[in-house]
């Protein structure tokens, strides 16, 4: 009795302690005892513990479930597995839940100990939310895949302009304007470069706003002119001059879906309409090509997804989806009346 007394004492004693060091931080701190097999209980935790999983007091988090704290059971048993494995465990990014059901990750250090009075392993641990740095990374890695998809189709089309020119037989005016577009190609390289430039210095971020959509078609349009010109693909537009909540990035999307279909659906024809469906803008972009593959269809905006005879990155339809996205819109693909794909595109109308 008396050497369970004196165990009880040597813990509130180092909980004091525990709790004087970590009140002020700004992280999440918190101890837990070890028991059994991948079993631990909370004993401690600082203010921002609590802030950071949205409840009131101690006592209110000791009384749920531990594994609701977690968004993943497969994270959950990653982190115990690892504890327990090799006692410690460093910057371990865990998804978790917080008391109202959102969730943030959460970046993981801490060890096992064990009391050196009473015998007991001790977790102590530090929690970092590192949500809005994963979504900048996120967006960052986006903007980087853009200029590296972007910067690579108009290197494409440098090569194929310099290559015809060095073959060709023809008059030196029609050299000269081919050398012309070919440069008009390196000035809309730097032009996107420009661009991403421009996204990174504002961290990342892509915020919409309002956007005549009317332009930024009109530009997409335009970069491709050159490329349906000389396959003979008739490119329609009904021009439509609303404004929506969008961005600049908006040229860029729709530039990638009329690439996809001249350098992939082998069409002779492209539809670019508009239509208003409540208080929202649904663009459509459809082509009377041979279609998307069944079998891509539902992965079609995924990272890497392509057809089977694409050269490509499999990345300008994943772009697309990240775009819009980031405008709040959303972005479909089906069946074209044409007889080939349809791609529209939904944004909120700006009254």
């Amino acid at each position: 009795m008396v050497a369970q007394n004196l165990m009880k004492e040597s813990l509130r004693k180092s909980e004091r302690k525990y709790r004087t060091l970590t009140n002020n931080l700004n992280v999440a701190v918190y101890r837990g005892h070890i028991y059994g097999y991948l079993n631990a209980e909370i004993i401690e935790v600082n203010p921002a513990y609590l802030q950071m999983f949205g409840y009131d007091s101690l006592k209110e988090l000791t009384s749920v479930d531990r594994d609701l704290l977690y968004a993943s059971n497969k994270d959950r048993l990653l982190f115990n597995e690892s504890l327990q494995k090799h006692r410690s465990v460093s910057e371990m990014e865990i998804n978790f839940r917080r008391k109202d059901g959102t969730t943030f990750v959460g970046s993981v250090t801490g060890v096992v100990v064990q009391d050196e009075e009473t015998g007991i392993a001790i977790w102590d641990g530090i929690i970092e939310d590192i949500t809005e740095r994963k979504k900048a990374q996120e967006n960052v890695n986006f903007l980087h895949d853009l200029l590296r998809h972007d910067i690579r189709n108009i290197m494409q089309r440098i090569q194929l302009n310099l290559h015809l020119i060095q073959l060709s037989e023809t008059a030196d005016e029609e050299k000269k304007e081919m050398i012309s577009k070919t440069i008009n190609l390196v000035k809309n390289s730097q032009q996107l470069l420009d661009k991403i430039t421009m996204l990174e210095d504002i961290e990342g971020t892509i915020q919409p706003i309002p956007t005549k959509i009317h332009q930024q078609v009109l530009g997409a349009i335009e970069k491709t002119k050159n490329n349906t010109q000389s396959l003979g693909i008739k490119v329609i537009y009904n021009e439509n001059h609303t404004k929506v909540l969008g961005g600049p990035l908006l040229e860029e999307l729709f530039f990638n879906l009329l690439e996809n279909a001249i350098n992939h659906a082998n069409c002779t024809k492209i539809v670019i309409a508009a239509r208003q469906k409540n208080k929202r803008l649904a663009i459509s972009v459809e082509d009377d090509g041979k279609g998307i593959s069944s079998n891509i269809t539902g992965s079609i905006f995924e990272r890497g997804t392509k057809g089977g005879n694409s050269n490509g990155l499999g990345i300008g339809l994943y772009l697309c989806n990240r775009i819009i996205k980031n405008y709040q819109g959303i972005i479909s693909v089906g069946k074209s009346n044409l007889g080939g794909a349809k791609f529209e595109v939904v944004l909120s109308l700006i009254e």
